[in-house]
């Protein structure tokens, strides 16, 4: 579950540092940007954790023909 919320930090900052360096963004948009830039908590080894269930199931689904 933590994992989904790491992606979802990751993601709301991409978009709010892209709206930021925009230059058609106003002022107001700009510090809403600022404000939301945020650094997800640091795992420790959860992504590793993550990624080596996915690589065990790599392959074992297959969908009908």
């Amino acid at each position: 579950m933590g994992q989904v919320f790491d992606v979802l930090v990751r993601d709301l900052s991409v978009y709010a540092v892209d709206l930021h360096g925009k230059a058609s963004s106003t002022k107001a948009q700009q510090m809403w940007a600022l404000e939301h830039v945020r650094k997800p908590a640091a795992g420790t080894g959860r992504y590793d954790r993550v990624w080596q269930q996915v690589g065990e199931l790599a392959g074992t689904y297959e969908m009908r023909p």
